[in-house]
């Protein structure tokens, strides 16, 4: 009998101390990129992900990896864990990202056109001059991302959290911000036009020398917002919440911007 139990508290050990060393095919994926990419950098060989991992990098690991000008376009990168790494200049095209978390990384100058990004959590990241255009990020978490000079044509934000953001000089055309969380966030001189803003939560964002003309703000939050020297021709303000709102003259609210 003693030596059963013996034997058992061996097995039931030994069970744990495998189950603590294994790592998970998502953080193998990761090492093994990682190590790749640092393979070919020291002898100054191209680096091309889909040739040595195809496309599918569905739930992969990665912390503080370096991939700028790299090929990501038409990937599976769903579910990632990503943080603190660079994409500036990478090629995203038409990539999965959905239910991604990447957290602080630097997408500058990257080109994000198609990228679907629903649920994903963004939180913190750069997309400074990016081009996201007809990109779906419905339902993400943005906050505090900063999409300073980013090209948003047609790009999907609706019920997507982007408080404390910056969107100054950024570019875009039917874009759709319908139901999105953008309070406290800055978009001084940036040109939205004839985009949904229907039941956004505006206050407090700083839109000063913007244009948005041709925008629907019906139901959407301008409380305490600022519209200080904005170009509003041909939007509308139907039924949304200006107290306090600046910028707004009597004439404008009188006329809902229509």
């Amino acid at each position: 009998m003693r030596f059963l139990v013996i034997l058992l508290l061996h097995i039931l050990i030994s069970g744990c101390s495998d189950s603590s060393n294994k790592t998970s095919s998502g953080e193998q994926l990761g090492q093994k990129l990682s190590q790749y990419i640092a393979e070919q950098k020291k002898s100054n060989k191209p680096i091309n992900i889909k040739n040595k991992f195809g496309s599918n990098l569905h739930k992969i690991i990665l912390s503080n990896i370096d991939l700028s000008n790299v090929d990501l376009s038409d990937m599976d990168l769903s579910e990632a864990n990503i943080s603190n790494c660079s994409f500036v200049k990478t090629n995203f095209k038409n990539t999965n990202i959905i239910k991604a978390t990447i957290h602080d990384s630097n997408f500058e100058d990257a080109d994000l056109s198609g990228v679907i990004a629903k649920n994903s959590d963004l939180q913190g990241s750069l997309f400074t001059d990016s081009i996201l255009t007809s990109a779906d990020f419905s339902n993400a978490n943005l906050n505090d991302a900063d999409f300073t000079g980013a090209i948003l044509n047609q790009t999907n934000f609706s019920y997507a959290l982007m408080s404390y953001i910056t969107l100054s000089s950024a570019h875009g055309d039917n874009a759709n911000f319908k139901n999105t969380s953008l309070m406290y966030s800055t978009a001084i001189n940036a040109k939205i036009t004839n985009s949904n803003f229907l039941g956004a939560d505006l206050r407090k964002v700083n839109f000063e020398g913007s244009d948005l003309s041709g925008n629907y703000f019906e139901s959407a939050d301008l409380s305490n917002a600022n519209l200080e020297n904005c170009k509003l021709d041909g939007a509308t303000l139907e039924g949304a919440i200006t107290n306090n709102t600046n910028g707004l003259t009597p004439s404008i609210q009188l006329n809902k911007i229509q």
